[in-house]
């Protein structure tokens, strides 16, 4: 048997006595907030930049929505199962490069980050949800304070908040309304 097949066997039978015996302390996996609707992005954008990026963007939407994985929230343990029971359908994925993926699922989609629920209404929206679009999230204050100001009538009105830019808010443009 090879390395790989007896690595598979282990890790099928480690989920399945998982869900025998029940989840690890912390959230489990079936928390899973609903974004809404029917929306439709590259949800690509979402996901914040960082070396690992790539491999979690691929490795994810090589068998599901990357909008699945935006809405889910998990801790690090959880993360890391989760990666191993696709590794065992098939996903690619070496040792090092699942504990980095599972690392950088807990640092972005942890159980402690709110989920994103697009389109996001940059004139009503909270700090914490600005702050999940990657595109404008430093600006998260800034945006609250130029609203207050005077209301954004067009997405290309966060033009006058410093330091946010054209590709920016094109980036940010999907998802994102004003009303």
């Amino acid at each position: 048997m090879s390395l790989h097949a007896a690595l598979a066997t282990i890790l099928s039978t480690v989920s399945v006595v998982g869900l025998l015996t029940g989840p690890r302390t912390g959230p489990r996996p079936t928390q899973i907030a609903q974004a809404g609707g029917e929306f439709n992005a590259d949800w690509r954008l979402l996901f914040p930049d960082d070396p690992v990026k790539p491999s979690v963007v691929d490795t994810c939407s090589s068998c599901h929505s990357l909008k699945f994985v935006l809405s889910t929230r998990l801790d690090q343990p959880h993360w890391e199962d989760t990666i191993w029971t696709m590794v065992t359908n098939g996903a690619k994925v070496q040792p090092d490069e699942a504990t980095a993926m599972s690392k950088y699922l807990a640092q972005y989609f942890g159980p402690d980050k709110r989920p994103l629920q697009p389109p996001v209404n940059i004139n009503t929206a909270g700090v914490d949800q600005l702050s999940l679009l990657p595109a404008l999230a430093l600006y998260a204050d800034a945006i609250v304070k130029a609203r207050r100001e005077a209301p954004f009538t067009s997405a290309n009105d966060l033009l006058r908040v410093e330091g946010i830019t054209k590709e920016a808010i094109d980036r940010a443009r999907p998802f994102v309304v004003v009303n």
